[in-house]
């Protein structure tokens, strides 16, 4: 190696770790309700929802999205049995997204 090779080499190994020194993972959950007529629809239009709110919010999913059951819609104008026309599911989705360091405390310090 020559003088400017390993100038250049320090040089770009300070600029790779003032980067990473700057920057933090961020973790969050993001959430969503999903309407479908079907349960199976509910729970993919969740599921779809929460990832769109993830990366809206410039995050990538760390998980994979998971929808739980929130409700369900009935009608009893046909008679005197309730038929279910509607459901809504939950949708979740961890995230995590680079988000500069604000230079606050660190190591506990307050």
């Amino acid at each position: 190696m020559n003088i400017r090779s390993i100038a250049l080499t320090v040089a770009a190994s300070a600029v790779l770790f003032a980067g990473a020194a700057n920057a933090r993972t961020e973790r969050f959950q993001a959430t969503a309700i999903g309407s479908g007529s079907t349960e199976a629809a509910a729970a993919t239009r969740a599921k779809q929802a929460a990832l769109q709110r993830c990366t809206s919010a410039g995050g990538t999913a760390v998980s994979a999205p998971t929808a739980t059951f929130l409700r369900a819609y009935g009608t009893n104008q046909a008679g005197p049995d309730v038929v279910i026309i509607g459901y809504d599911y939950l949708g979740s989705v961890t995230c995590a997204k680079h988000v500069a360091d604000d230079g606050g405390p660190q190591f506990g310090e307050v």
